[in-house]
C-alpha cells in the first residue's frame, strides 16, 4: 500500500450531473480502486464496466472517468444523464490485512498503513451514522435494520414503521395525507352542522307544542266569545260532561262566599 496522509473528513462527494460529463472528482485518499463505490441515483455501478479509477495512494483523491457510451445498436450509456445525482464514496472492507508476527519486522511503513485503514473505516462509519441511518435506544431491538429508504421512494411520503418489524419504511403520500385532514376537518363541520340540526330540531318540537297550546287556547278564546253572545241573564257558566263549556239556568240559591243568594 501506498504511505498517504488521511485528514480530517468525510469520504463522500456528492454532484448533480450535467449534459455528457463523464469525469467527476472524489477528495479522500484511498489505496486501490475498488475501496470506492459509484452510485448514479440509486443504482450502483460496476468498476471497469462502467467507470475507472484515478489518484489510487494520492491524500487529495483523484476522478471517477465514466467510460464513453457506445452508440450502437445496442446503444449503452455508462455515464449519467443530465440532473443525475452522482455520489461517490469510500467503502473500504472492514477486516484485518496484515498480522505482524512475533520477533518479526515493525515496519513504519506497515503499521501506518493499518493505521490509516482504521481511521478510513472510522470516517466512513462516521458518514453512514451522520447520514443514513435512524439511532434508536440502546436497550432497543439492535437487529432491525434503521436504514431509510431511498430518496426515489421516500420523496413526497411521509416516514412511516412497518408494523411487524419496526423498521422504517416510506409511507403514504404527503398529498394524500393532507386530504386525509381535509376531509377529517369537513367530517367535524358535518358533525357539528348534525348537532346544530338536532338543536333545531328540538327546538321546532318545543315550537310546535306552543303552536298547538296556543291553537287550543285561541279554540277556548273562540269558544268564550261564542257563550258569551248566546248567554241569558239568568244563566251561568258551566261544564257539561263532555267537558265543554256551557251557559245554563242558574239553580234558584247560589253559594258565594260562604253565604247563599
Amino acid at each position: 500500500m501506498a504511505t498517504i496522509s488521511v485528514g480530517d473528513i468525510t469520504p463522500r462527494d456528492q454532484y448533480v450531473s450535467s449534459a455528457d460529463q463523464l469525469i467527476f472528482s472524489y477528495s479522500f485518499p484511498i489505496f486501490v480502486d475498488e475501496d470506492i463505490k459509484v452510485y448514479i441515483g440509486s443504482t450502483l455501478k460496476t468498476l471497469t464496466t462502467d467507470y475507472t479509477v484515478t489518484g489510487e495512494g494520492d491524500d487529495n483523491g483523484g476522478t471517477v472517468v465514466f467510460n464513453d457510451p457506445v452508440v450502437g445498436p445496442p446503444a449503452i450509456q455508462y455515464g449519467p444523464n443530465a440532473g443525475d445525482v452522482v455520489t461517490i464514496y469510500r467503502n473500504i472492507s472492514v477486516k484485518r490485512t496484515t498480522d505482524f508476527q512475533v520477533n518479526g519486522d515493525l515496519l513504519a511503513e506497515t503499521l501506518n498503513d493499518e493505521l490509516d485503514t482504521l481511521t478510513m473505516i472510522a470516517q466512513q462509519l462516521e458518514d453512514q451514522v451522520n447520514n443514513n441511518t435512524l439511532t434508536v435506544d440502546q436497550f432497543d431491538d439492535t437487529s432491525i435494520d434503521l436504514t431509510l429508504p431511498v430518496k426515489d421512494t421516500r420523496k413526497g411520503t411521509v416516514l412511516g414503521f412497518n408494523a411487524t418489524t419496526g423498521a422504517p419504511e416510506a409511507g403514504p403520500t404527503i398529498a394524500n395525507v393532507n386530504s386525509l385532514a381535509d376531509i377529517t376537518t369537513n367530517i367535524n363541520t358535518v358533525a357539528d352542522n348534525v348537532t346544530k340540526v338536532s338543536s333545531l330540531y328540538t327546538n321546532m318540537s318545543d315550537i310546535n307544542t306552543i303552536a298547538n297550546n296556543m291553537t287550543t287556547l285561541l279554540a277556548t278564546v273562540d269558544q268564550l266569545d261564542a257563550l258569551a253572545v248566546s248567554r241569558d241573564e239568568d244563566e251561568i257558566l258551566t261544564v257539561d260532561e263532555s267537558g265543554n263549556m256551557v251557559w245554563e239556568s242558574a239553580p234558584d240559591q247560589l253559594i258565594l262566599n260562604g253565604g247563599y243568594y
